[in-house]
C-alpha cells in the first residue's frame, strides 16, 4: 500500500514537473556523484546568482519524489494527506495558472544514485544542459551488487549527455575520468593535481593552529585569470572542488568571472561538511557529519592529521552505511588509516566496531579505543575527559546521527538549529 502510494505521489510530481520545465524552459545544471554533491549545488547556485535568477535543490532532495518538488518549488508533505493536497494545488498554479516572472532562470539539482536505475529514471524527463560529475566512489554498494555497478551508475549522468551539452568533471577521480571516451558533451575539467580547464593551485588551510584556524583559500585559473578564493569556517581542502566546478559551470555559461568570485566570497559549506565549530572547554570541532563514505572518511581523516594543536586529536567516527559486502572490508581499512593522525578513536554503530578492529590490527593503542552503539551518551562521556585545544573530528553515515555526538560538546547547543544537520522534523 504505501509503495502503491508512493508510485502515485511519483508519479503526479513528475507530471507537474515536467509540464512547468516545459513552460518556463529554464537551463538545467545537475550535479551527480557520490560525494560532493550538495556543498557543490550550494556553489553552483550562488555562483550564478548575480547574473541569473537560480533555483536549487532543496534540503537534499535529491531521488524520484525530491526532484520533482524542487522543480516546483515545494516541500515534501511527508505522511500528511492535507499537506499533499496543498503541494499539488500550488503546483497545478504554477503549471496551468498565472504565469510567474519570479521563476528560475537556472535550476540547480542534485541527483542521486542510491540503487541501480535511479539516475535513469530521473534522466528520462530531467534533461540538462549541463552536468556535473563530482566523483564516483565506493558507496551505496550494498543495493548495487558491486563496486563498478554502483561507479557506473554515477557515470550515467555524463553519458547521457548530448554534443550540444557541456559534461563538468573532477579531473582527480579516475573514475570520474574513466567514463570520458563515452560522453559525448563538450568536457571543462577541474581539478586540484592535474592539468584542467578549471585549475586549484596553492591550496592551504587558513591558521597556524587550533587556536586560529579560518578557513581554506587558493587561487582559480581558469580563461587565462587566477582568482583568489577562501572558504571560511572550514578545513576541507576538498571544499575547493565545490568552488571549482562552480567556476567551471559559470564558465560553460559564460558569466564574468569577477561576479563569480564576489558571489563566492559568501560561500560556507553545508552543515556538517567539515564545518569547523567552537566545542565546549575551548576545543574545536569539525563537524563532518552529514554523510560517510571510505573516501570521505580519509579525506577527513588527512584533515585531522594535517592541523596542529598542542592537545590531543579525537577521531569519532560511526558506521558507513550502505557498503553491501565490501563493508566490513571498507570498515577495517578506515580503522587501519587512522594510525598515526588521532591519539583517541571512538567509534559509533555496530558496522563501525570494525573500524575498532582495523586500528587494533594496525597497532593503534587498545587504551585508547572505545566502541558506542549509538550516538547517544558520546559527547556526555566525553565532556569529562575533554581539555583545552583538543581537536574532534566527528564524521559518520546520516543513518548513524553522529550530528547527536556534536550538539552534546558544541559550546553553543543553542544555536543548534542553525549549525547542524538534520535539525528539522521528520529527523527530530
Amino acid at each position: 500500500m504505501k509503495r502503491f502510494f508512493l508510485k502515485i505521489l511519483e508519479f503526479k510530481l513528475v507530471f507537474f514537473a515536467k509540464r512547468v520545465l516545459s513552460r518556463y524552459q529554464p537551463k538545467i545544471v545537475a550535479v551527480a556523484g557520490s560525494v560532493g554533491k550538495t556543498s557543490t549545488v550550494q556553489a553552483i547556485a550562488l555562483a550564478l546568482a548575480k547574473d541569473f535568477r537560480v533555483g536549487q535543490t532543496l534540503r537534499s532532495y535529491n531521488q524520484e519524489l525530491g526532484v520533482p518538488l524542487s522543480i516546483l518549488r515545494q516541500e515534501t508533505g511527508y505522511r500528511s494527506l492535507w499537506r499533499w493536497l496543498k503541494i499539488f494545488l500550488r503546483a497545478a498554479g504554477l503549471a496551468f495558472g498565472r504565469k510567474k516572472s519570479d521563476f528560475p532562470q537556472v535550476l540547480v539539482l542534485e541527483l542521486g544514485a542510491d540503487k541501480p536505475g535511479d539516475l535513469e529514471r530521473l534522466l528520462n524527463w530531467v534533461k540538462p544542459e549541463i552536468g556535473v560529475l563530482t566523483s564516483a566512489t565506493v558507496e551505496h554498494v550494498e543495493f548495487f551488487g558491486s563496486i563498478e555497478a554502483a561507479i557506473a551508475e554515477e557515470q550515467k549522468l555524463v553519458k547521457s549527455l548530448p554534443k550540444n551539452a557541456v559534461a563538468v568533471l573532477n579531473a582527480d577521480d579516475p573514475n570520474v575520468v574513466a567514463a570520458t571516451p563515452q560522453i559525448r558533451a563538450k568536457i571543462i575539467r577541474y581539478s586540484q593535481n592535474q592539468s584542467a580547464e578549471v585549475q586549484v593551485n596553492n591550496a592551504a588551510i587558513l591558521g597556524e593552529n587550533v587556536k586560529n584556524l579560518q578557513g581554506v583559500s587558493a587561487k582559480i585559473s581558469v580563461s587565462g585569470s587566477s582568482i583568489p578564493v577562501v572558504i571560511q569556517d572550514t578545513v576541507g581542502r576538498h571544499s575547493l572542488y565545490a568552488v571549482a566546478a562552480a567556476f567551471a559551470v559559470a564558465h560553460a555559461l559564460q558569466v564574468n568571472l569577477s561576479n563569480v568570485s564576489e558571489q563566492l566570497r559568501k560561500y560556507q559549506p553545508p552543515a556538517g561538511r567539515m564545518r569547523l565549530l567552537k566545542g565546549v572547554k575551548d576545543t574545536l570541532i569539525i563537524d563532518d557529519t552529514y554523510n560517510s563514505s571510505p573516501a570521505a572518511a580519509k579525506a577527513a581523516l588527512d584533515t585531522l592529521a594535517e592541523l596542529e594543536t598542542p592537545a590531543k586529536k579525537y577521531a569519532i567516527l560511526g558506521d558507513m552505511r550502505e557498503l553491501g559486502p565490501v563493508s566490513e572490508e571498507e570498515h577495517v581499512k578506515i580503522g587501519q588509516y587512522v594510525l598515526g593522525k588521532a591519539d583517541y578513536l571512538i567509534t559509533v554503530g555496530e558496522q563501525a566496531k570494525h573500524i575498532a578492529n582495523g586500528a587494533k590490527f594496525a597497532g593503534f593503542p587498545i587504551d585508547r579505543i572505545l566502541s558506542f552503539d549509538k550516538p547517544e551518551g558520546v559527547g556526555n562521556f566525553l565532556q569529562d575527559r575533554l581539555l583545552a585545544q583538543d581537536l574532534i573530528l566527528v564524521k559518520g553515515s546520516q543513518g548513524i546521527r553522529c550530528e547527536k555526538v556534536v550538539k552534546e560538546i558544541m559550546a553553543e547547543p543553542e544555536r543548534a538549529s542553525e549549525l547542524l544537520t538534520r535539525q528539522y522534523w521528520p529527523w527530530i
